[in-house]
């Protein structure tokens, strides 16, 4: 694969994930995984921990092996009010659209 296709097979990869983003209920186990990751390493500027943890954990609910992994080891880089603020924020896609 040269460098033109791996941008091609990147940008593919951040639509899949921001169509994840606009409906996590419907999106995924590797969607929302994808999803965290590309927060975590701040695809489109600064990386979210908050916004990443809060994809894993919604990944990890769904299955995600590798998300509740990469979330482990991200909560070791969180405060408690972080790790407190993305539970709440996942929760808040859980609970109205079970």
């Amino acid at each position: 694969m040269d460098a033109e296709e791996a941008r091609a097979m990147e940008a593919v990869s951040i639509e899949v994930a921001r169509a994840a983003e606009r409906a996590p209920y419907a999106a995924s186990a590797e969607e929302l995984f994808q999803l965290g990751i590309m927060y975590s390493l701040g695809v489109d500027g600064a990386p979210d921990l908050v916004a990443a943890q809060t994809w894993l954990n919604l990944a990890a609910m769904k299955g995600s092996v590798p998300a509740r992994i990469c979330r482990r080891e991200l909560a070791g880089e969180m405060t408690i009010e972080q790790i407190a603020e993305a539970q709440h924020r996942a929760s808040k896609w859980i609970v109205p659209h079970a």
